[in-house]
């Protein structure tokens, strides 16, 4: 079958050269084969947590935390660790606004947490980074003050078993807190997006769990007391060139092209689509199409 755009329901989908199977996932926690193939990618062009988030996070912690100023030297002997921390965009984020507390950085993609290293060493970071699974940190039990995973417990299934780890290595009133971002808003195009998006799902690019995220991880139990949800945004303008390779580092855009040889149609086909919704002519470069997008961002903090 030829590459081409097929209409469908008032979206598109694109037609694919031929069918295969998809690539099996080589770490079970992260779906590490499709999610990370590139983290320098990945780091530069997912959107960063707004401020907000961070203030929230760190206000819940003191209400829980009567030892949790800035200032307590008590701090010096508290223990933060990131789950799934990707290339560490949450973790150094983290270390910065938890002025003495020891951060780091757990995950289960070596590449992933090489890119990490190498940015901690380059900026002089004391955040430590491993690779282990979340399942099994190898961490001592009531070590850790705060545990905090980033646009990545939907991954990390079956949920029983990932709490169990996380309420052993918590201490008593360790706080757990996870955040994700879910489906971007466009300026323009939306309607547009919303329809690639979909077609995603519906042609089976996006694994199952991705939903989770859409649904801003409702019904996602978590077994923690006083658990509270912060609703937050982030706002963020790139040219329409920097949107694509961000399209480019989802892990549905990473099934597409194993399942046909490459990313291109797909990408392809966004482009010429965003274009003609931002009146952008085909000689007009990608790099100077202005856009303007925002991802409804929500928090979940509990504590043990």
């Amino acid at each position: 079958m030829g590459l081409g755009i097929i209409s469908r329901r008032g979206g598109y989908r694109i037609a694919m050269a031929a069918e295969g199977k998809r690539e099996g996932k080589c770490e079970s926690h992260s779906n590490a084969a499709t999610f990370f193939q590139g983290g320098k990618r990945y780091d530069s062009r997912r959107p960063d947590y707004p401020d907000r988030l961070y203030q929230t996070l760190l206000h819940y912690c003191e209400n829980v935390h009567t030892d949790y100023d800035a200032a307590s030297p008590a701090r010096s002997s508290q223990l933060c660790v990131d789950l799934g921390c990707g290339t560490g965009q949450a973790t150094f984020a983290l270390a910065e606004r938890l002025g003495k507390v020891k951060v780091v950085g757990l995950d289960g993609s070596e590449k992933q947490v090489e890119v990490a290293r190498s940015k901690a060493q380059q900026m002089g970071s004391p955040v430590e980074f491993r690779c282990c699974s979340v399942f099994n940190t190898g961490l001592d039990n009531d070590s850790v003050s705060l545990v905090t995973v980033a646009q990545a417990l939907h991954w990390f299934q079956p949920f029983d078993e990932f709490f169990r780890e996380t309420q052993r290595i918590l201490r008593p009133n360790g706080v757990f807190a996870a955040w994700t971002y879910g489906i971007p808003s466009l300026d323009l195009g939306n309607e547009e997006y919303r329809a690639f998006h979909n077609m995603l799902h519906e042609d089976g690019y996006w694994d199952s769990r991705r939903l989770l995220v859409d649904r801003r991880y409702a019904g996602i139990p978590v077994p923690f007391e006083n658990v509270e949800r912060a609703e937050l945004t982030i706002e963020r303008s790139m040219s329409l060139e920097d949107f694509l390779d961000y399209v480019r580092t989802f892990s549905a855009t990473k099934a597409y092209a194993d399942r046909n040889g490459s990313d291109g149609a797909l990408i392809t086909s966004l482009e010429k689509t965003l274009r003609t919704c931002y009146g952008a002519p085909a000689n007009n470069p990608s790099s100077s199409v202005p856009l303007h997008i925002s991802w409804p961002v929500t928090l979940i903090m509990g504590h043990t």
